[in-house]
């Protein structure tokens, strides 16, 4: 005879009513996990990179940044103490190709120009 057999109509067998909540709890448990996974997705998706993180800069491309400040500020200074209007408009020519050059390749020099604002 199984308890359900032996007990009287209206009543609750004990066992099975545990079992029913064991099973919504799990399904219950299951859900919020599943909604979590969901939740953790768009988190991570609506997350901006943080502006603090920094990215990983080569030796190379450090001693590229280093060079193209070096000659920007070498053609500045040629700029200010040459007296002469054509030395003058080419060094400005130089350096507007140079900034053009930098901002093309920025992976290649890093750091260079600063952002504008």
């Amino acid at each position: 005879m199984s308890e359900a057999e032996v007990a009287p109509e209206g009543s609750v067998v004990a066992k099975d009513l545990f079992k029913e909540i064991l099973e919504q709890q799990q399904e219950v448990i299951e859900q919020e996990h599943n909604e979590g996974e969901v939740v953790g997705e768009e988190v991570k998706k609506k997350r901006p990179k943080s502006p603090g993180k920094r990215r990983y800069i080569s030796v190379t491309d450090r001693t590229n940044s280093a060079l193209m400040l070096l000659v920007l500020r070498r053609l500045k200074a040629a700029e200010e103490h040459s007296f002469q209007p054509d030395v003058k408009e080419n060094i400005r020519e130089a350096v507007v190709l140079l900034k053009r050059i930098i901002e093309e390749n920025e992976d290649m020099f890093p750091g260079v120009l600063r952002p504008k604002s």
